[in-house]
């Protein structure tokens, strides 16, 4: 019998279910040593604290700090600190530091609310073949147990799977072939929660509720949590690594793709085909229209659709379109040779080598230098874009291993010293992680920078 009041997190979150969002982010910890990706703030941070963190692994800890509700006085312990991030154009983009054990716990609400969307995404969602729809990961239980490995926990199979997925629509038969790429609105920022869990609830079986007391009192909870983190504020929290947040911001959307794959069905007498493929909030719809649809029906009907998902995404989740929102028609040269560049721009925080490209590594240290070169002659306002002016993708290349590994050569060592002499910091700014990581190795360069 459970002995935790309905007011109490030990109500519908368990010690083992804690066990399984503390090897999750345990595992993402272990994986600096091998992959790049996760040297950022909180993972360095998590790896000095993991060891000293062994009473988390015990059932005393979850009882007296996290299942009775005390972890909210224990500010110290489990805390969540704002800051901002720079991204493209100079922007900035919201993010949270938890700690290590408010991160276990806040990875232990998302992974119960994947318990009760799991059948949902796999029954109703992963068998539509008009939708392939990504997040940078693949969290499942099998068997109650929470699988995780890197095919699991990493984003790199899925980016490179989602680009695949609409190149291989842009060049197979473009004729009829259209492409409406939409853009949200800050779209972490406004993820619902309430919304969110009135959707769960509506789409998940009763009995699978009742196992898992997913009730009024649950959803409570569950609100007063992220109202808690987010001090307020509404959203979903966005911190680096962050697999749980891409997770729920998934399901959110999951909803919408089925919403609007139903309203493109409605016009199948003059649509032959579509896709909806997404990779986080990066939607793209791909519609090819029968051949006997004449061009000003395909202009109104694609009109009556945009709307309609403008009004979808309004009504039903809370979110707004941006004016990024562009449309492709295939059969325009200029207009497919456009959505190409824009591909290469989608979802820049992350990056996966792109299989296409016939770049050597040479080349592609050569392009980042040039691009860091064109930095070093600007202002602090630099634009990044496509008009002559820096380009994000290019920088993202250091990403690649065969270009990492070069960095290490000692010609590169001294161009790296000849292009940062007399550089201007600051600038680091416009693209911090990869220009501090192409330098990182360099510790004569490294050594200007902790004297400043």
């Amino acid at each position: 019998m459970n002995q935790f009041s309905p007011s109490q997190l030990g109500y519908f979150l368990d010690f083992d279910l804690w066990q399984q969002a503390k090897n999750l982010l345990d595992f993402q910890i272990k994986q600096m040593d091998k992959n790049q990706h996760y040297n950022t703030l909180s993972m360095f941070y998590y790896k000095q604290v993991v060891s000293k963190g062994t009473a988390l692994d015990t059932q005393k800890y979850f009882k007296q700090r996290v299942a009775n509700n005390l972890f909210y006085g224990l500010e110290h312990e489990f805390a969540v600190y704002d800051y901002v991030i720079p991204k493209s154009h100079l922007g900035l983009r919201n993010y949270k530091f938890f700690t290590y054990p408010m991160r276990i716990l806040y990875y232990s609400f998302g992974l119960y609310l994947l318990k009760l969307s799991q059948e949902l995404v796999q029954g109703h969602v992963n068998k539509n073949e008009r939708l392939k729809c990504y997040y940078g990961g693949n969290l499942n239980f099998t068997n109650n147990r929470l699988v995780i490995k890197y095919e699991t926990t990493f984003y790199k199979s899925y980016y490179k799977s989602f680009k695949k997925d609409i190149r291989q629509q842009i060049n197979n038969e473009p004729d009829n072939k259209l492409v409406i790429k939409l853009d949200i609105q800050n779209y972490f920022d406004n993820v619902d929660i309430l919304i969110l869990l009135d959707k769960i609830d509506r789409f998940s079986k009763p009995s699978l509720k009742e196992e898992l007391r997913f009730d009024t009192s649950t959803k409570e909870q569950i609100k007063f949590y992220f109202n808690f983190i987010s001090s307020n504020k509404g959203g979903i929290p966005q911190s680096d690594n962050d697999i749980i947040s891409g997770l729920l911001g998934h399901i959110y959307l999951l909803f919408s793709d089925l919403v609007i794959d139903t309203e493109i069905c409605k016009y199948s007498h003059l649509i032959e085909d579509h896709k909806i493929i997404r990779f986080v909030d990066d939607i793209f719809i791909i519609i090819n229209f029968s051949t006997n649809t004449e061009k000003q029906q395909q202009e109104t009907i694609t009109d009556s659709i945009i709307s309609h998902i403008s009004d979808i995404l309004h009504y039903e989740l809370g979110l707004k379109l941006n004016t990024k929102t562009r449309l492709y028609w295939l059969n325009n040269p200029n207009q497919k040779e456009e959505l190409l560049k824009v591909l290469k721009k989608v979802s820049p925080e992350y990056y996966a080598h792109d299989d296409e490209s016939e770049e050597t590594p040479e080349n592609k240290i050569d392009n980042i230098f040039n691009e860091i070169e064109k930095l070093k002659i600007s202002s602090v306002d630099v634009s990044l874009g496509s008009d002559g002016s820096l380009q994000e993708e290019i920088l993202k290349e250091v990403y690649d291993n065969s270009v990492n590994q070069l960095l290490s050569k000692q010609e590169i060592q001294d161009k790296i010293e000849l292009t940062f002499t007399n550089f201007n910091f600051d600038l680091v700014k416009v693209m911090p992680q990869e220009i501090i990581l192409t330098i990182s190795r360099n510790q004569k360069i490294l050594s200007i920078i902790f004297a400043r």
